[in-house]
């Protein structure tokens, strides 16, 4: 398996896209948590596409192009079949607001089809590689790129106002979304050489004990089940990968291997993404 992050080439898209994502493989996956991060993304699937199965055992397809709205507890998702060829757009998470004027909150939780978000999809034609495909989906964020006003705390509004506007912005009520960041500080130590108490007090927990009831609130599961399970996609979205003492990719059976196959153009991102505006 082969993942990447690369950046915007466009200045214009920076403010607003934290990176792009490539993910290829051609072996079957186990079922895959995918942990709240506080961004939006867009999907682009040109293999197989994945399912997301519900708590209640429901499966269901992702669309081919689509936008995945800010979620607020882990999905499981898998791979149709064994040829996963995936191209995402990860926003700050703020970022979508400037391309649509549907205030988030209402997007999350949801899969919605770019052609019902948009009116219209990227058309890919004769694009193959990793980076022509992003230059499309580039050309085609910057024709439906409208910058909202800079959003700043507003001494002149109330709290109730400013959490408004903030929910507005991300989809996620500011306390929520700060929750979400301290788990992400936290899920890039896990499996490395850190104990779980000092890893809880770095990211901002007040012991360890608060640490694994958020966890389990956000993921189902503690910390330690958590690290004892193969999470070969997950490790690179919450950037897992870069802190375990012996980096791996997924086996032929989706369990882990020891061959690091994680690859960067442009520097390390951080796994924490900023708010748009700080909230006290």
């Amino acid at each position: 398996m082969q993942y990447r992050e690369i950046p915007p080439s466009s200045s214009v898209l920076a403010p607003y896209v934290r990176f792009f994502w490539t993910l290829s493989a051609n072996i079957p996956l186990d079922p895959q948590i995918i942990v709240p991060d506080g961004c939006p993304e867009l999907i682009f699937h040109f293999g197989d596409r994945f399912l997301r199965i519900e708590s209640n055992g429901a499966v269901l397809a992702q669309p081919r192009a689509f936008l995945y709205g800010q979620i607020e507890r882990a999905i499981v998702i898998r791979p149709e079949g064994s040829a996963t060829d995936v191209l995402g757009v990860r926003f700050l998470p703020s970022g979508l607001a400037a391309f649509t004027r549907i205030p988030q909150w209402e997007l999350r939780e949801q899969m919605v089809e770019c052609r019902d978000l948009f009116g219209a999809a990227p058309e890919f034609g004769s694009a193959l590689t990793p980076e022509d495909r992003i230059a499309v989906v580039e050309r085609f964020l910057c024709r439906r790129l409208a910058p909202p006003a800079p959003q700043t705390w507003r001494e002149d509004l109330s709290t109730r106002q400013n959490r408004r506007r903030f929910l507005d912005a991300v989809g996620l009520a500011p306390k929520r979304f700060q929750r979400i960041q301290r788990l992400q500080r936290a899920m890039s130590q896990l499996g490395g050489p850190t104990p779980l108490a000092e890893i809880a007090l770095e990211a901002g927990y007040f012991d360890q004990a608060h640490f694994t009831r958020e966890f389990r609130e956000f993921t189902g599961q503690t910390p330690a089940q958590y690290v004892r399970q193969p999470h070969a996609i997950s490790d690179f979205f919450t950037h897992r990968a870069e802190t375990r003492a012996d980096r791996r990719e997924a086996g032929p059976d989706g369990s882990e291997t020891d061959r690091a196959r994680r690859l960067h153009t442009g520097p390390s991102v951080n796994p924490v993404s900023p708010p748009p505006f700080d909230w006290p």
